[in-house]
């Protein structure tokens, strides 16, 4: 059965699979329950790969996944069971655009694209655990179709996307579940580094900003596998000519990770610390300001602090430029204010 006949029948077949997978769930049934989600999977594969099929496949999809904003889904296990089920189904509809068709799958999804970042994304919010990881399943299909020349056009609306859903969160949950799953970041990692790389300085700072409230509302034992993919691409780019604002978005953004994630940031010290000091001598004082911010959550990683008051003493006497003293200076006290100020050398200590 396909075309006209399977396009008219799939709504109630989809809807009636959803809806009994929960009770089989409740039943204990696990047999029929991975039997109910064989079929649907099947019926997806199939329906995927007829024109005539698709935007009903998809118009189903969207209307089983919708739920009033801010419910509970934890406490309606019969919703977010619907709502988990269309998002797998979701999941193989990408998946059977196959690998290396990702032109087909842009194509066949068209404008639904960033319909679906957005709703996946919120759905990464909810309080039920199987619909955090049905969608996290969904957004991690749904991106692998995006082919990488287009990741520049997506920054804007991940980013929009994920402000929504983090600002939707209680105020005392402070990271997104979805994101804190053991690849949780992974999907959209890639697309905000692509925009770091290679887009327009607006889409940089975008992507840098994005990238930041990534690390803001992820568990810090969930960033391990990330720390090199976000660090790397800041600190390869942070040496380019880019405007103020996207320098300055850069330095936070690294600040930052130093807060959050110490322990992961410690290979980087080096780098970072040159990265920071260069950046107190930048003519713009937002720049500068951040960079010292910067500096002063890496100085109380740095095991020898000797060698950075010598570089920043030394840059003082022979900046002649006020900022970029002052800046300098707040860096000088950021290391005498540091816990392990008490490892400075009589030298550096008589140098301040």
């Amino acid at each position: 059965v396909s075309g006209a006949t399977l396009s008219r029948r799939l709504p109630q077949i989809l809807l009636a699979l959803f809806e009994s997978l929960p009770v089989h769930h409740a039943s204990g049934d696990t047999e029929a329950e991975a039997g109910l989600r064989d079929t649907v999977r099947v019926i997806v594969s199939t329906a995927a790969q007829d024109e005539g099929t698709l935007e009903s496949l998809m118009l189903q999809f969207h209307e089983s996944v919708k739920v009033k904003e801010g419910a509970d889904l934890s406490a309606a296990p019969k919703e977010a069971s619907r709502v988990a089920e269309a998002c797998y189904g979701l999941a193989t509809m990408c998946q059977s655009f196959a690998p290396n068709s990702a032109a087909r799958g842009r194509t066949a999804m068209g404008a639904h694209v960033i319909d679906w970042l957005r709703i996946l994304i919120d759905l990464l919010a909810s309080s039920s655990q199987l619909v955090v990881e049905a969608s996290w399943a969904a957004l991690d299909a749904l991106c692998k179709i995006i082919p990488k020349d287009d990741y520049d056009g997506y920054v804007g609306p991940i980013s929009r996307a994920v402000l929504h859903a983090t600002e939707l969160l209680p105020k005392e949950q402070k990271t997104l579940p979805g994101f804190n799953l053991p690849k949780g970041v992974g999907p959209l990692l890639p697309i905000y580094s692509q925009g770091l790389l290679t887009g327009s300085s607006d889409t940089k700072e975008r992507a840098v900003r994005g990238m930041a409230r990534l690390v803001r509302f992820t568990e810090p034992t969930a960033l391990r596998l990330f720390a090199t993919g976000i660090t790397g691409p800041l600190i390869r780019i942070v040496g380019d000519r880019h405007p103020p604002n996207v320098k300055a978005a850069i330095l936070s953004t690294l600040g930052l990770l130093l807060t959050q994630v110490p322990a992961l940031m410690r290979p980087f010290l080096p780098q970072l610390q040159r990265t920071f000091v260069r950046g107190l001598s930048e003519a713009d004082d937002t720049v500068r300001r951040r960079a010292a911010a910067a500096l002063a959550a890496l100085i109380p990683l740095q095991p020898r602090l000797d060698p950075l008051v010598a570089e920043l003493t030394t840059g003082i006497k022979q900046t002649e430029e006020q900022g970029m003293k002052n800046a300098m200076m707040k860096a000088v006290v950021a290391v005498v204010c540091a816990p392990n100020a008490q490892s400075l050398s009589a030298a550096s200590i008589q140098a301040i």
